[in-house]
């Protein structure tokens, strides 16, 4: 594997190992209603045995939710890393905003 699909390959098997982690902080608390409970338990049993190769962004953003409701920090997918956003249109650069333009139109200033 080489290119794009090697690089989609990596993150989604670091975007696997972050669900996994957050749904094994999940499913292990005590503070959870039993229904939560028992859902962050079988969605992660499915990860671990390969059922499913990631969460859903719907159940992320679930879990997600009564993550942050119970105070549990989780680590951001690597497809919402800023080196995985794709790269913008190229904006035209203004020599006024370089150092030396910068400086030379204070110096005007300063006269």
């Amino acid at each position: 594997m080489n290119g794009e699909p090697a690089k989609k390959a990596l993150i989604k098997s670091e975007d696997r190992k972050a669900d996994l982690a957050l749904l094994r902080d999940l499913k292990d608390r005590d503070d959870l209603t039993e229904d939560e409970s028992d859902a962050f338990e079988d969605m992660y049993e499915r990860l671990e045995n390969g059922t499913f190769a990631t969460m859903t962004e719907r159940q992320r953003n679930w879990a997600r939710a009564v993550a942050d409701r119970v105070g549990i920090a989780y680590e951001r997918l690597s497809s919402e890393k800023a080196e995985n956003v794709p790269k913008g249109r190229e904006v035209k650069f203004v020599g006024v905003l370089s150092s030396d333009g910068l400086k030379s139109a204070l110096a005007t200033r300063r006269r």
